[in-house]
C-alpha cells in the first residue's frame, strides 16, 4: 500500500549501491510531495547482511523534470552500525 502511494506521487524510485547484493530484512519508504515540483523520500534499508552496517537510510530530495519524470537532486546517506561495530543511531560516520 505504501509503495502504491509513493508511485502515485512520484513513480518508481530505484536506488543502487555498487558492490551490495541487496540482502536485507526489509525496506521502508516514506514519500512526501512538498509541492507540485518537489518531493522528499526517506528510504530505510533494515537488517542488512553486512558485518559492520546494520541499516542504511537515504534521505532524498526529488525535483520534477519539465518533461515527465523526477530526478534526485540530493541524497543524504546515513548508516546505523551492527552492535559492537560503532554508533547505534543513523550517522554519516563510518562503522568499524
Amino acid at each position: 500500500m505504501l509503495h502504491e502511494a509513493a508511485r502515485s506521487v512520484i513513480g518508481d524510485i530505484t536506488i543502487a549501491r555498487p558492490g551490495v547484493e541487496g540482502d536485507a530484512d526489509r525496506v521502508e519508504v516514506i514519500v512526501c510531495k512538498t509541492s507540485d515540483t518537489r518531493a522528499t523520500a526517506t528510504v530505510t534499508i533494515l537488517g542488512q547482511r553486512d558485518d559492520s552496517v546494520r541499516d542504511t537510510r537515504h534521505e532524498l530530495v526529488l525535483d520534477k523534470l519539465v518533461v515527465d519524470g523526477w530526478v534526485v537532486s540530493n541524497d543524504v546517506t546515513t548508516h546505523r552500525c551492527q552492535p559492537g561495530r560503532g554508533h547505534q543511531e543513523f550517522s554519516a560516520e563510518l562503522c568499524l
